[in-house]
């Protein structure tokens, strides 16, 4: 099961936190591993890119971790992404329940 954490200050959201394998299929074939990893790479480039935020993160794909940090950050477009990235992941989480796990929604 993928386990996402998110922590939040008052509404803005300052860390969001994947792990974990789904189990949906084999490696290379599971779509919810892929789709989780994508929506939160597409995160972290869309904060250093689209809104220059300095973003600190950590990808682990031994591990199956992947992290964001913006604590300290208070900028609209970041919010805008973590958001938006927050509302794919629990999109996801509804289709696939026993395959992600969402704690901080």
């Amino acid at each position: 099961m993928i386990k996402i954490v998110a922590k939040k200050d008052k509404e803005d959201i300052v860390f969001l936190e994947c792990s974990g394998h789904s189990g949906f299929a084999e490696s290379g074939k599971d779509i919810v591993c892929s789709a989780v990893s994508t929506l939160v790479q597409n995160a972290i480039l869309s904060l250093q890119k689209i809104a220059n935020i300095p973003v600190k993160y950590v990808i682990d794909e031994a591990k199956a971790f992947l992290s964001i940090d913006i604590k300290n950050i208070s900028n609209y477009d970041a919010q805008i992404i973590m958001k938006s990235t927050f509302l794919g992941l629990q999109t996801l989480q509804k289709s696939y329940k026993k395959y992600i796990d969402i704690k901080g929604d």
